[in-house]
């Protein structure tokens, strides 16, 4: 769309004290905005149009992938880490900036923690990590869920079921399972689930 440069547009910058006046390579300049230039004596700049960046390059600079970062933790209040992204779809969640939340109803003086992280993919699949320190809980599984034992040992029972899982093994517990696990040590666990 072309723009025009009117005498009153020049008049306003000359009242004001300015001695130059910056217009496009599209700008249309009147003819009486013409006369007052050359009759104040004013410099016209033709300034170059900005470049469009490249929607499809691959070069995508650090100040996007940190606003990206930021909108996802924004939109995301679950979320208590940092993830890093490239152009290629690649996503890292930085391992030191994962922050847990306490499990509350933890049972024998134990604890919990848990971080639950998601990686914004469209089957609404999530992924956890979790802490058990010498406890026991007792919930209804809402989703199917798999379990890996990454350290230490869980006794666990599922719908009266009951077997104890050791470091290395994979759990899977079909959705609407009442479950109860029992934190034989200190266990840390990788929780998988689809919504």
């Amino acid at each position: 769309m072309k723009k025009a440069l009117c005498a009153s547009t020049v008049e306003s910058v000359y009242s004001n004290g300015q001695t130059n006046i910056e217009v496009d390579q599209d700008t249309i300049i009147t003819p009486l905005a013409k006369d007052l230039i050359e009759e104040y004596g004013l410099n016209v700049k033709i300034i170059e149009p900005k470049k469009k960046k490249d929607a499809s390059s691959k070069n995508i600079s650090e100040e996007l992938i940190v606003s990206i970062i930021k909108k996802i933790l924004k939109d995301s209040l679950n979320n208590r880490y940092v993830m890093k992204l490239d152009s290629n779809g690649l996503k890292v969640v930085d391992g030191s900036s994962i922050q847990f939340t306490d499990i509350p109803n933890c049972t024998n003086g134990g604890s919990g923690q848990y971080c639950s992280i998601f990686f914004g993919n469209s089957n609404k699949s999530k992924f956890g990590l979790v802490r058990l320190n010498h406890t026991e809980l007792t919930k209804t599984i809402g989703n199917d869920t798999y379990l890996y034992i990454s350290k230490g040992a869980l006794d666990i029972s599922i719908n009266e079921n009951s077997c104890v899982s050791k470091e290395g093994d994979i759990i899977f517990i079909p959705k609407r399972a009442n479950v109860t696990v029992k934190a034989l040590k200190d266990v840390e666990l990788v929780y998988s689930l689809t919504e």
